[in-house]
């Protein structure tokens, strides 16, 4: 760094610092004195002489820096000269490194190119090295075609000595084939004599022909007088069918009627059977209509008492329900519905229901027909839900419901229901979205997401078929009320409106209990 330029304005600073005082005092005394000069005012006075003062006192110190300063006097006589010659020589610099640098990369290219045609040249020396080896494997082969060639030559008059041997096998071949011809002419001879001896022969023939016409005609006029007799027999054998037919329809006639007979014996039979069993049933009615009063009496007791009872299930109301895997077999069916009226009993004896007059806390119930058909019993019933649930192709479920409104202290009695149990929801699938203003108040924000849950969610789920549980207040379940708080806190936080998903955290089916995430984007 060049420290002349920065010490002469250090130095011009200074300077300016020290007219500044120097003038202030000058004026002071000099307006004191009320001094005149050229006849001009004491304060006009004054003011030339500070400003004189000022610009004496730079020209001085400029003076004593050329004098004392080499540097100074160049920098003052020859500055933009200098400045040019500067400029001009770091122009050259950089001319002169710019041709350096092209030197360098042209150092490299020709080092490149150098290093390409080093590897180009031993590429050729290794082609002239594959040439060579492969020139001298086509001499080594144009030495095996010399020696091949020699052996054709050898194979040549060897063929040529069977060529001449060949020319004596055919003069031998033409003579007899010579020979052959004038076989075949004494044979053409004979053929001759023979075709003389077949036109006899046709001759002959001729007359046969005739005889074997006239012959024909004979044959012809015994065949007329063969289909009369075949006529005449046929008519025989027609009759004889039409004698047989009636044999065997008076045959048939017999048989049938020995058929009817026995199927009316069957017929009887079967009646007295069915008188038998009829009074059998009979007696099994009177014995259940006596067992049916005494329960109803019995019932009509429980009745009283427990009406006075709460009541614990209400007319329709689920108590339990179990799903069913496809394809079961008979055994797996009626463990199944063990398992259910099993979890129906629990669930009634954990509300207060009671075994009475040998029914248990929970029992399948079924109502006689409008044609006063026997009712079905629990065991029948059983049986029928068994059959009903064996070898389905598809998942279902088994709810069972309260036929009535039941009291406490008295059994339930209980109708299933089967129902299909597809897979309604796949995991991460969104079921309802609703956008919430999170700039509302907490009051309002909850209102919504209440709203969204109770409304939308709940409309989702009927419209897309899950089974409800009927006779609760939460029939597809309901979201804990911490979780409602922290979705009210995490949608006031973010201060916008945002979008509210519900969704399936995993697979569910219409009949499990629909447990639904909350996010929030």
């Amino acid at each position: 760094m060049d420290l002349l330029p920065i010490s002469f304005l250090i130095l011009v600073v200074i300077l300016g610092g020290i007219i500044a005082i120097a003038a202030d005092r000058l004026g002071r005394k000099l307006g004191k004195k009320r001094l005149t000069l050229f006849g001009l005012r004491p304060r006009h006075t004054a003011e030339l002489l500070t400003v004189g003062a000022g610009v004496i006192i730079p020209v001085m110190t400029i003076g004593l820096l050329y004098v004392g300063s080499t540097d100074f006097r160049k920098w003052v006589l020859e500055g933009r000269k200098a400045i040019e010659e500067l400029r001009i020589t770091q122009t050259e610099l950089a001319s002169e490194r710019l041709e350096l640098r092209t030197d360098a990369e042209r150092a490299k290219a020709l080092q490149s190119k150098n290093a390409s045609l080093e590897a180009q040249n031993s590429a050729v020396q290794r082609r002239l090295l594959v040439a060579d080896s492969k020139i001298q494997t086509a001499e080594r082969s144009l030495e095996g075609l010399r020696t091949k060639r020699a052996q054709l030559e050898a194979r040549i008059v060897v063929f040529q000595r069977e060529v001449r041997s060949y020319g004596a096998r055919v003069a031998l071949l033409g003579g007899q084939l010579r020979h052959t011809q004038e076989i075949l002419k004494s044979n053409m001879d004979r053929l001759a004599s023979t075709r003389k001896q077949w036109s006899s022969l046709n001759a002959s023939y001729k007359e046969l022909d005739k005889h074997v016409r006239e012959m024909n005609q004979h044959d012809m006029l015994l065949l007329s007088e063969n289909s009369k007799l075949e006529s005449d027999r046929q008519g025989l054998e027609e009759s004889n069918k039409r004698l047989a037919e009636n044999s065997m329809n008076l045959q048939a006639a017999i048989q049938k009627g020995q058929t009817e007979l026995t199927r009316i014996q069957s017929d009887l039979e079967e009646a007295r059977t069915e008188l038998e069993t009829s009074k059998q049933q009979l007696n099994e009615a009177d014995l259940e209509l006596a067992n049916a009063m005494a329960a109803t009496q019995s019932l009509g007791a429980t009745l009283v008492d427990t009406r006075r009872q709460p009541m614990i299930f209400r007319s329709g109301e689920e108590i339990a329900r179990y799903p069913i895997e496809p394809k079961l077999s008979g055994a797996q069916a009626a463990s199944a519905v063990s398992s259910l009226l099993r979890e129906a009993r629990v669930e009634a004896a954990n509300r207060g229901s009671q075994e009475r007059s040998g029914l248990p806390t929970a029992f399948l119930f079924a109502r006689a027909d409008s044609k006063g058909q026997r009712a079905a019993t629990p065991d029948e019933l059983e049986s029928m839900l068994v059959t009903a649930v064996t070898g389905k192709d598809e998942p279902e479920v088994l709810v069972a419901y309260a036929w009535v409104n039941s009291f406490r202290g008295e059994p339930v009695p209980l109708r299933v229901q089967v129902f299909s149990n597809p897979e309604v929801y796949h995991a991460n699938q969104v079921v309802a979205e609703a956008r919430i203003d999170g700039r509302k108040e907490t009051s309002e924000i909850l209102r919504q997401i209440t709203a969204f849950i109770g409304t939308q969610v709940r409309d989702r789920a009927k419209r897309d078929k899950m089974i409800p549980r009927l006779g609760t207040d939460e029939a597809f379940g309901s979201v804990p009320p911490d979780r409602l708080i922290d979705l009210v806190s995490e949608i006031r936080a973010s201060d916008r409106t945002v979008r509210l998903q519900a969704y399936s955290p995993s697979d569910i089916r219409a009949a499990d209990p629909l447990r639904l995430e909350f996010r929030i984007r």
